[in-house]
C-alpha cells in the first residue's frame, strides 16, 4: 500500500522507520490489523529493506470484545 511503501522510503540509509500501525489484506482477502517497521539493511553488498510485521489482529479484535462487554 501507499503507506507501506512510504514507511520504506523513508527509512533510507540506516535510518529505521515506524512502526506504523496499518491493515493489510491477505490472499484469502481478510483485513489483519498489524505493526509494521521498516530498515535499510545491506545483504551481500546489496541494499535490501527489512520489514518487521506484527498481527495485531487478535489484539484488535479483544480490544473490541471488551468495549462491548463494558458497554
Amino acid at each position: 500500500t501507499g503507506t507501506l511503501a512510504s514507511l520504506v522510503q523513508g527509512s533510507a540509509g540506516d535510518a529505521q522507520a515506524g512502526p506504523i500501525e496499518t491493515q493489510v489484506l491477505t490472499r484469502e482477502g481478510t483485513a489483519r490489523d498489524v505493526l509494521v517497521s521498516a530498515q535499510h539493511v545491506d545483504f551481500d553488498g546489496a541494499p535490501c529493506a527489512l520489514l518487521v510485521w506484527v498481527d495485531l489482529s487478535r489484539h484488535r479484535a479483544g480490544e473490541r470484545d471488551l468495549q462491548e462487554q463494558q458497554q
